[in-house]
């Protein structure tokens, strides 16, 4: 749905899929991602501070979210993510980089 500019389907989607597995990061991810393609950043950022707090989020949902937080400048966003990816991946040049922004 996200490849085909469907946004409002693609939330939906991403939305009845986290109500029937809330521990799903890969749901929430999306829910994220759709959110902010529709220019619902602070919404996002939400869904994102849910999955930061996340002891388990994965270091691509982690990478992830340090994109996201780089492309709408939200540094505090960055910061948090970049670490843990750092911790998880040391050379990881997302990390890198969202470290140094």
């Amino acid at each position: 749905m996200l490849n085909l500019n469907r946004l409002d389907d693609a939330y939906i989607r991403f939305e009845k899929c986290h109500e029937t597995r809330p521990d799903d990061e890969k749901a929430l991810l999306g829910k994220a991602v759709t959110l902010q393609l529709n220019g619902n950043a602070d919404e996002a950022s939400e869904v994102c501070k849910l999955l930061l707090q996340r002891a388990s989020a994965s270091s691509e949902c982690l990478t992830n979210l340090t994109i996201l937080g780089l492309q709408h400048k939200d540094f505090g966003l960055v910061r948090v993510a970049a670490d843990r990816v750092r911790k998880l991946d040391p050379n990881s040049e997302i990390a890198l980089e969202g470290l140094g922004a």
